[in-house]
């Protein structure tokens, strides 16, 4: 009897290892399909490159806040939110209303996981100020204020009229501040350049920065 017991009892242990594995697949499987989408990794999905405006030079769902969105699809065989995604095949052989290339590949439109957000620079159609305008009039017509005058502010822009510019001084510091685009169009919007153009970006370190540690 008790060399029976024995010699079962690996067998058990061995069974019982199968089951606990069959489980914690079984578990991993479910994870799986409830994953949410937007938690996918980069590698695992495609998401559409903006598309830029000709009159701003900047993606065409730029807001106000300097924000765009653009579409994202779950690549071909990744599972998420309980589907297992498709696309429609290579880009090559798919076109029509309501299909989307990205990555080499063609998408349904309306199967877009979630959107991604980006940052812009936003221009307002209706009041554009072009950066190579506000420069030219810095450096040619600075001593007169056309500069501030164009850029929105006109109580800079009499006061340099009435001092030459505050006596050439003035305009020589306006020239470098929109050189360098500090000062922008009083209204907060940005300036009107190519996309790939000279456009400077900032950066700042506040509470919320990490910063890595040196080895």
């Amino acid at each position: 009897m008790a060399a029976a017991a024995a010699a079962a009892a690996p067998t058990m242990a061995l069974l019982l290892a199968v089951a606990v594995v069959l489980l914690g697949l079984a578990g991993c499987a479910r994870a799986q399909a409830d994953l949410n989408c937007t938690a996918l990794y980069s590698s695992q999905v495609c998401c559409m490159p903006p598309t830029i405006y000709a009159q701003t030079q900047q993606p065409d769902t730029c807001r106000s806040d300097n924000t765009y969105t653009t579409p994202c699809f779950a690549k071909a065989g990744v599972q998420c939110g309980g589907v297992v995604h498709t696309d429609l095949g290579p880009a090559a052989g798919v076109s029509g209303n309501g299909i989307l290339h990205c990555g080499g590949r063609a998408y349904n439109a309306s199967s877009a996981i979630f959107r991604r957000a980006g940052s812009c620079e936003y221009v307002d159609t209706e009041n554009i100020y072009e950066y190579e305008t506000a420069l030219l009039l810095a450096v040619f017509l600075g001593f007169t204020g056309a500069d501030r005058f164009y850029l929105g502010y006109p109580a800079l822009g009499l006061l340099k009229l009435c001092t030459c510019g505050f006596f050439l001084v003035g305009q020589l510091i306006d020239i470098i501040l929109i050189a360098l685009q500090i000062v922008t169009p009083a209204d907060g919007t940005s300036y009107l350049m190519n996309y790939l153009g000279p456009r400077i970006s900032r950066f700042s370190i506040n509470n919320e920065t990490y910063i890595v540690p040196n080895d």
